[in-house]
C-alpha cells in the first residue's frame, strides 16, 4: 500500500481514521522527537472488558496514572535484578520444552509443531515474574493461560460493526461480541484471582493478564519465525548451528555474534515495508541476519545503500532508525529487556537439538 499511496497514509475503519506511517523518518518523529502528542491511545470498546475500562499499561492514555503504573512494573516485574534472577529457571524450562518437543517428534515420525511448546514456556516464565518462583509446578495455569490467550486472540482479530459504532452493543444481535468480551473477562478473572490476596484491586487480573498476552504472543511468534526463515536456508542454520557448539549458555548478551543477529532479524512487531525498504538496505528482501553484525570499523556489515563512505556513527544511526522490534519512545516495550536473552535461549537450543526442515501434509521433505 505505501508503493501505491506513499508512505504516510490515512485509513478509515466506520468513523475511525487510522494513520499508518512507513517511513522510518517519519516514524522516528512519531515515536521519538514527538512523542509526547501521539503516546495516548484510542481504543475499541469491546477491549473495555478485558483492561479494566482502559487502565492497563497498554490502554491508559498518557499521563501521571500511565507513568506511575510503568514505573511500577519497571522497578518490579521487569528490574534487572528479578530478570537475572530467572536464569536458572529459564534454562529449566527451555530443557523442558525441548524434551515435549522431542516427545511429539518421536510420537509422529519427525513431525513438530513447536509453536505451542514455545508459548508455554513464556507462560511459565511471565507466571513466575507475577506470582513467584513456585509457579512453574502449577501447569493446571499454564495450560488453561494458553488456551484463553488464543481465545483472546482470535476474539478480538474479528471485528465486528459494533467496534465502530458502540451504540450497537445495544441491539440484539450486534451484542454478540461485546457478550463474549464480557465471558472472556470472566474466565480471565477466575484464573488469576486465586493467585491474588484479597486486598487487590479490580484492576489486576486485568493487568496480569496483559503481561502474559503481549509476552507469549510476541515472543513465541518471534521464535517461530525465525525457525521458518531458518528452514528455509539450511545454509544459515548449519552455520548458525556450528557456533552453538561448545556455548554452555545462549542468553548472554554478545555470547552469539549470529545468533543475537537472527533474533533482530525477525523481530516481532517491526513494519515490514521499513526492513524490507530498498533505500535502507542493501539486498532488502534478502534474509541476512549477518547485517547486524558489526565489522572491524564499527560499522554495520549490512551497510546502508550508496552510503558505504560515511563513518560509523552515521550508519548505526540510520540502522537503528529504521529498526523498532520493541518500539520507541515513551511506549517502548517495558518488557525488551526480559524478551532478548529469552528469544536467543529458546531459540539457540531449538537449533542446537533438533535439525529443522520443513513438513508437508504430515510428512517431512527432502
Amino acid at each position: 500500500m505505501a508503493k501505491q499511496y506513499g508512505k504516510i497514509m490515512t485509513v478509515w475503519f466506520g468513523n475511525r481514521p487510522t494513520i499508518v506511517v512507513s517511513d522510518y523518518g517519519s516514524v522516528w518523529e512519531v515515536l521519538v522527537t514527538k512523542s509526547s502528542d501521539f503516546a495516548s491511545r484510542s481504543m475499541t470498546y469491546r477491549s473495555k472488558f478485558m483492561t479494566a475500562g482502559w487502565r492497563t499499561l497498554s490502554t491508559l492514555h498518557f499521563s501521571d496514572a500511565w507513568y506511575n503504573l510503568r514505573k511500577g512494573a519497571q522497578s518490579s516485574f521487569f528490574h534487572p535484578a528479578n530478570v537475572l534472577a530467572q536464569t536458572p529457571f529459564q534454562e529449566s524450562d527451555v530443557q523442558q520444552m525441548i524434551r515435549s518437543i522431542g516427545e511429539e517428534a518421536t510420537e509422529n515420525d519427525g513431525v513438530v509443531n513447536p509453536l505451542p511448546h514455545i508459548r508455554k514456556g513464556v507462560v511459565r516464565l511471565i507466571g513466575r515474574l507475577c506470582f513467584g518462583p513456585d509457579f512453574r509446578e502449577d501447569e493446571y495455569f499454564v495450560e488453561a493461560m494458553d488456551v484463553i490467550i488464543e481465545d483472546t486472540i482470535k476474539q478480538m482479530s474479528v471485528k465486528s460493526v459494533a467496534d465502530f459504532f458502540p451504540f450497537l452493543r445495544h441491539i440484539p444481535g450486534f451484542n454478540r461480541p461485546f457478550l463474549e468480551a464480557y465471558k472472556l473477562k470472566r474466565r480471565i478473572e477466575d484464573l488469576i484471582s486465586p493467585f491474588l490476596d484479597q486486598y487487590h484491586s479490580p484492576s489486576s487480573s486485568s493487568s496480569l493478564f496483559e503481561m502474559f498476552i503481549l509476552a507469549v504472543d510476541s515472543t513465541s511468534l518471534t521464535i517461530a519465525w525465525a525457525l521458518v526463515f531458518l528452514i528455509h536456508d539450511q545454509q544459515i542454520q548449519d552455520k548458525l548451528y556450528k557456533e552453538l557448539i561448545g556455548l554452555e549458555y545462549y542468553g548472554k548478551e554478545g555470547a552469539l555474534g549470529l545468533e543475537q543477529s537472527r533474533c533482530r532479524h525477525n523481530c516481532y512487531g517491526e513494519p515490514l515495508c521499513m526492513l524490507h525498504d530498498p533505500a535502507v538496505w542493501k539486498e532488502a528482501d534478502h534474509f541476512d541476519p549477518e547485517r547486524f553484525l558489526q565489522d572491524a570499523a564499527g560499522r554495520p556489515q549490512g551497510k546502508l545503500r550508496d552510503r558505504e563512505e560515511e563513518d560509523a556513527a552515521i550508519c548505526m544511526t540510520a540502522m537503528e532508525r529504521s529498526f523498532f522490534p520493541f518500539g520507541a519512545g515513551r511506549r517502548i516495550c517495558a518488557g525488551m529487556e526480559l524478551a532478548k536473552p529469552h528469544v536467543a535461549l529458546g531459540l539457540g537450543n531449538l537449533v542446537k537439538a533438533f535439525q529443522w526442515s520443513s513438513a508437508c501434509e504430515g510428512k517431512l521433505t527432502s
